[in-house]
């Protein structure tokens, strides 16, 4: 285990409205402030996306379960935002229903808002980490750098 302490920054409240690309959203956010260490929460609704729902074997790296939708469905999600290749990084897992249907994976491809997101941003101060590609994991992940 590693950890830091930090302080909290501003905060941002984001609407990502109906047709907007959420990831690309937050991350627009991201470059227009230049945050570069943060947390965030949202609740809405998407028409449709792509996301991972678990590996099918608990084994490294990990064999991902893809699953999509375009039927429009409620969303509660909560990520981070790290530097990545310069650029920031988003990382953000949700909470997926519609009627009696529930599913929860890491939204990692195009996700386009159904009415409306919100979204609050949580930057955080006095933590310097990147995301990157480890290679044992299969993955982009933090990497503290002080």
């Amino acid at each position: 285990m590693q950890y830091r302490e930090g302080t909290m920054g501003r905060i941002f409240v984001v609407k990502v409205e109906d047709g907007d690309e959420l990831i690309e959203s937050i991350k627009k956010v991201a470059e227009e402030e230049e945050i570069k260490t943060a947390a965030f929460i949202m609740l809405g609704a998407l028409k449709g996306a792509s996301y991972v729902s678990g590996p099918k074997e608990p084994v490294l790296p990990p064999e991902q379960i893809w699953r999509s939708f375009s039927d429009g469905r409620e969303i509660m999600g909560v990520g981070t935002i790290y530097k990545s290749d310069n650029e920031p990084s988003i990382h953000l897992h949700i909470s997926i229903g519609k009627g009696e249907e529930a599913h929860v994976g890491c939204l990692r491809e195009a996700g386009q808002v159904y009415i409306v997101v919100e979204a609050v941003i949580f930057e955080i101060n006095g933590i310097e980490a990147e995301r990157i590609f480890d290679k044992n994991l299969g993955l982009k992940t933090i990497k503290f750098i002080n």
